[in-house]
């Protein structure tokens, strides 16, 4: 007569890696004893293993350690289901009867092919419940808005490090899906000046199209994640000064202050973002690039 439950708490630690010396020798015996309990643990691992591949193809990044925990009660919770159902209702949890034959396959492997189940779906909840990624609604255009002083203003925008960007130039009608695009940048990050961008379908048939905008003209502004399409974005509208000039003046924080008293704080930020990054940490230009960074417009829909 051998103690079900003792056998399969040794070797459900053996199989984890748990088990004590003095736990490994005790399963020894056991296994000295009864050769035919071997098939048992080997069943044992395989579904174990099985269990572990199944999360592995969920996702190729470790689980939380909620979905790791989890996944250990499961197991934990089959293997005493199988000691429940073994022992006898007079015996409670004392010794049960062992006997020679080998215990039906299903009855030591269903559990943990359950356990393997709710660990798939444990993972899935993992994927599914993450927080969603950056969408290109979230960029937050910096300039040009409103109305820019300037037909070749420098493209600038809020940009992750390491993420690139697509940039489209395009004129104030039609869907910002489909509309011809005046300009095109691809993978890019900002600040980018308007020459950095190549004609685009509008422009066709134009012999040498020059980078530049016309003069109290409407524009629309879009950026989107690096190939993620014109229809993750929107389309900000801009609008050049009637008496818009071509060149924006050398970068400094004298130019950009000129710049937002008149009215423009689109066209004052171009110059802050474009200095040197030892300037840029000075608190008289961060004071006023965080004034100018409130007196935007917010993104509207297309």
């Amino acid at each position: 007569m051998i103690d079900r439950e003792r056998f399969e708490h040794l070797a459900a630690l053996s199989g984890s890696g748990e088990a004590s010396a003095a736990e490994q020798s005790e399963l020894a015996v056991l296994l000295a004893e009864h050769p035919e309990l071997a098939t048992e643990i080997a069943d044992q691992n395989s579904t174990d293993q099985m269990i572990r591949s199944t999360v592995a193809i969920v996702e190729d990044t470790p689980l939380p350690p909620a979905v790791l925990q989890f996944l250990e009660k499961s197991r934990r919770d089959a293997l005493s289901a199988r000691t429940a159902e073994v022992a006898s209702p007079e015996a409670g949890d004392k010794i049960a009867p062992f006997k020679s034959e080998r215990p039906p396959r299903h009855a030591w492997s269903t559990g943990l092919a359950l356990a393997a189940c709710l660990a798939l779906l444990a993972g899935l909840a993992a994927v599914w419940l993450r927080p969603p990624a950056a969408s290109s609604k979230d960029i937050v255009i910096l300039a040009p808005r409103g109305e820019t002083g300037f037909t070749q203003p420098t493209i600038a925008w809020d940009a992750k490090a390491g993420q690139r960007y697509d940039v489209w130039i395009l004129g104030a009608e039609g869907s910002h899906l489909d509309a011809p695009a005046l300009y095109i940048a691809k993978g890019v990050q900002p600040p980018l000046s308007l020459a950095a961008l190549q004609p685009g379908p509008a422009l066709q048939g134009q012999p040498n199209p020059r980078a530049t905008l016309l003069p109290g003209t409407d524009y629309r502004l879009l950026v989107c994640l690096a190939d993620a399409g014109r229809i993750a974005g929107i389309a900000v509208p801009f609008r050049t000064a009637p008496d818009a000039s071509d060149a924006l003046p050398p970068p400094s924080l004298a130019a950009a202050q000129k710049l937002a008293t008149q009215g423009r704080p689109a066209d004052a930020l171009m110059l802050l973002l474009q200095l040197p990054p030892a300037e840029r940490e000075q608190a008289d230009v961060q004071n006023l690039e965080h004034e100018l960074r409130n007196r935007l417009p917010k993104n509207t829909t297309p």
